[in-house]
Parts: C-alpha cells; sequence; structure tokens
C-alpha cells in the first residue's frame, strides 16, 4: 500500500469515529469505523472484499466486527474501491463512498439504508 491511500484511510478511520447509542442501554459506546478497500484494492472476493471494520474505542480498539459492502457489483464483476466515508451520530448513519455511489448504512442494524 502506498503512502497516499494509506494516509486517506487512517484520515477516513479517524474522520469515521462516532458516538451511538447503545440499543436499551443508557451508557454510551464508542466505536471507531474504518472503510477498507479490501486485499488487491478490493478486488479479491476471496478475502472479503471491501468493507467496515468496527473497533471499540474504549476497550482498546479491539475488533468488534466487519460490515460486508453490500449493493450491486459493478458490470465488470470487480468490487469496487473505497473512497470516502463519514458518519452522523445523531441519525446513526454511516456514509461510504466509492467511485460509483455513495451509500448510506444504518448502524444499529448493519444494513443497507
Amino acid at each position: 500500500m502506498t503512502a497516499r491511500p494509506l494516509s486517506t484511510l487512517m484520515a477516513a478511520s479517524v474522520a469515521a469515529a462516532m458516538v451511538i447509542q447503545a440499543a436499551g442501554a443508557q451508557q454510551r459506546q464508542r466505536f471507531l469505523y474504518a472503510a477498507l478497500p479490501g486485499v488487491g484494492g478490493g478486488n479479491n472476493l476471496k478475502y472479503g472484499g471491501a468493507g467496515i471494520l468496527v473497533f471499540d474505542i474504549d476497550h482498546a480498539h479491539t475488533f468488534v466486527r466487519r460490515i460486508p459492502l453490500q449493493g450491486t457489483m459493478p458490470d465488470n464483476g470487480r468490487q469496487e474501491a473505497i473512497k470516502g466515508i463519514a458518519a452522523h451520530a445523531a441519525s446513526a448513519r454511516l456514509y461510504v463512498s466509492t467511485s460509483r455511489r455513495v451509500a448510506a448504512y444504518d448502524l444499529k442494524t448493519d444494513k443497507l439504508v
């Protein structure tokens, strides 16, 4: 991975850190969301392709889960590479962009909205 994609990934990861209310609990949980382009630039689906990794900020940034990039594949059958990520805590939405689209995920269900 070259310095530019790595710095973009790190900046996107930091920008995506957000606070969301835990379902049914009074205590807040803080998660870090990092959108990864996947192995080989997101083109190798054997390793899961592009997706979103979730880490628990308050517990030494331990891995929580992986959310796969959802939606239809491009016509050429290759996985899309992640270009950007943004979060909105009040609506519990995570927005992920590729060169073709912007997708919104509900962070309470991990589903594409």
